[in-house]
């Protein structure tokens, strides 16, 4: 048995074998040989194992997201299966002499190159990730090399991961997967918020742990404490199992806050919106009593394509979810791409910068691509007559980017005024998560319509410390005074210009920190769905009034998260 400790991010217990996420090695030599039949042999074997993988894989994808989401398995099996393709790669192994992962990489390459030169259009770039799959998956059975097929996974499973990228954890919805383990990342990392969205625990920042741990090793995942336990012995495996029922118990009550609305102790109404990055989320929000959609993540829709999506489908997804909030509050966030959230097929060398996380990213990108900032900026536009609309734009550094922002919607708009296409004006506002932006917060008051703080980039950039960096997560902290003081100011600016002001970020659901952002007066709150029923219980436990003298009271003297937790501890306990 052994025990490790990493950083919590998603709460909740779990208990089940290990399934190592592994992207395998598929380099091979170029060989001549003297035996043609019996590379061929290889090629017909290898063929027929990933045609019985594929189907395997189509039946689970039915069952578990329907049969529009397994038509592509079924294509690569019919593909690879056909007599055309197993004769060409047999005739080029008997007529060349080599080997068959070269006769097979050599015919699948020249399928992708003729590809790439007849156009970039999105069905193009669909058939050239397919065909670059099919050759992972034959060239994986000719090496021997297993694939992580997540959709495949059919028992409950703990995943480990040596590093998982926002699009691993995409599919992770099988509901097989009971929780999550990876050697780098922390709470606030991209990832660690999707596993809060999809409601499955985790731990980040566990150093080697995926160098340690075998498959089908026993795992016990605390998401409360962050503590890891592999090979649990029987007794362990019987009280964490204790523990997971009276968890599953503790949540049930909290259901009846689903169809509540958010308050004080004292009747203060607190606003409660979603944080969400696809728009099947919004058939979940239904569920919960909730004041709008804080912040819809548009990069998802780029990162979970194989190819740029046009205007007409970035419109048609804009216009469903504001068709189906009923004129709630919409907040739609521009690409936000770069640091850890990484678009294959769009060059912003994010990959060749030094720190990524200070480079090319979010707004700078999109104004660095101004064609396809317009394509969004167009759709957003058009979806905005349907719904109550508010656009925000991320990492906004100085105000001449937002008069660049402000040119290119104006152009739009006058675009689509020629072309008699009718457009709403929804509300424009910025993320503030730059400490430049905060202190200019005056000036920028005097131009935006609203203003949400983005506090997990604002802590790593006020501190100087990588959110994703298990190394320094200690400076990741909501309570640090240098970040209260700079909320305390940037809120005292948006009151004074009559402007909304929101908090969007991890903070928003900290049991510590809320306490302290409803001092200070914050009234709008947004986070990812599955924390909103632990806020509104919390909220029903505070007093505003008391809350407003703790927050004068940690602004005013405390100097260190110390001073911020004694404070805290004498006004409430919590």
């Amino acid at each position: 048995m052994f025990n490790y400790e990493g950083i919590a991010a998603s709460k909740g217990y779990a208990i089940a074998n290990a399934y190592k996420l592994v992207h395998p090695n598929l380099s091979f030599s170029k060989m001549k040989i003297g035996n043609p039949s019996k590379q061929v042999k290889r090629l017909k074997n290898s063929i027929n194992r990933a045609v019985k993988d594929l189907n395997n894989i189509e039946e689970v994808v039915i069952t578990n997201m329907g049969s529009a989401s397994s038509e592509i398995f079924k294509l690569q099996a019919t593909f690879i299966s056909s007599p055309n393709f197993i004769n060409e790669a047999a005739n080029v192994i008997n007529s060349s002499k080599v080997n068959a992962e070269t006769a097979i990489s050599e015919i699948l390459d020249c399928r992708i190159s003729k590809l790439k030169n007849s156009g970039n259009d999105k069905f193009v770039l669909d058939k050239i990730k397919d065909i670059d799959d099919i050759k992972k998956r034959l060239l994986a059975y000719l090496l021997n090399k297993k694939m992580s097929d997540l959709a495949l996974i059919q028992t409950p499973v703990i995943v480990v991961s040596e590093d998982l990228t926002p699009n691993d954890i995409i599919q992770l919805s099988n509901k097989n997967v009971k929780g999550v383990i990876a050697d780098l990342g922390t709470n606030t990392s991209h990832s660690a918020i999707l596993t809060k969205s999809l409601n499955i625990p985790s731990i980040f920042g566990l150093n080697n742990i995926s160098k340690n741990i075998s498959n089908n090793d026993l795992i016990i995942v605390n998401g409360m404490s962050g503590e890891v336990i592999v090979n649990p012995s029987n007794e362990l495996v019987k009280n964490y199992s204790l523990k997971i029922t009276k968890y599953n118990q503790t949540e049930k009550p909290l259901d009846k806050l689903k169809k509540r609305n958010a308050f004080t102790n004292d009747g203060k109404q607190i606003s409660i919106n979603a944080n969400i990055s696809s728009p099947k989320e919004v058939n979940l929000i239904k569920n919960y009593m909730i004041d709008g959609i804080g912040l819809y993540r548009t990069e998802y829709l780029y990162i979970d394509s194989y190819s740029l999506p046009t205007e007409e489908e970035q419109f048609n997804v804009y216009k469903d979810i504001l068709s189906s909030m009923s004129n709630k509050p919409v907040v739609i966030r521009t690409l936000d791409i770069g640091g850890d959230k990484q678009v294959p097929y769009l060059d912003n060398n994010s990959n060749s910068e030094r720190n990524p996380f200070l480079g090319n990213r979010s707004i700078r990108f999109s104004l660095s691509k101004t064609t396809i900032f317009r394509t969004q900026i167009r759709a957003l536009l058009r979806a905005s007559i349907y719904g109550n609309l508010y656009i925000m734009f991320p990492m906004i550094s100085e105000l001449n980017e937002w008069y660049k922002v402000k040119k290119i919607i104006n152009e739009e708009k006058k675009k689509m005024d020629d072309d008699g296409i009718p457009y709403n004006n929804p509300k424009l506002g910025i993320m503030v998560e730059v400490p430049s932006v905060a202190i200019m917060a005056d000036q920028f008051a005097k131009n935006v319509d609203f203003m949400s703080i983005g506090t997990n980039d604002l802590i790593q950039y006020i501190m100087a410390a990588d959110r994703g960096n298990p190394t320094v997560a200690a400076l990741d902290n909501p309570l640090n005074p240098a970040l209260l003081r700079m909320l305390e100011r940037v809120f005292n600016v948006a009151n004074a210009y009559s402007i909304d002001i929101s908090i969007c970020g991890e903070m928003a659901c900290n049991r510590y920190a809320l306490p302290i952002l409803i001092g200070m007066g914050f009234k709008n709150l947004s986070m990812n769905i599955n924390s909103t029923l632990d806020v509104k219980a919390l909220l029903s436990l505070l007093d505003y009034d008391l809350m407003q003298k703790m927050s004068e009271e940690i602004i005013k003297s405390a100097c260190t998260v110390k001073d911020v937790i004694k404070i805290e501890q004498r006004f409430i306990k919590i």
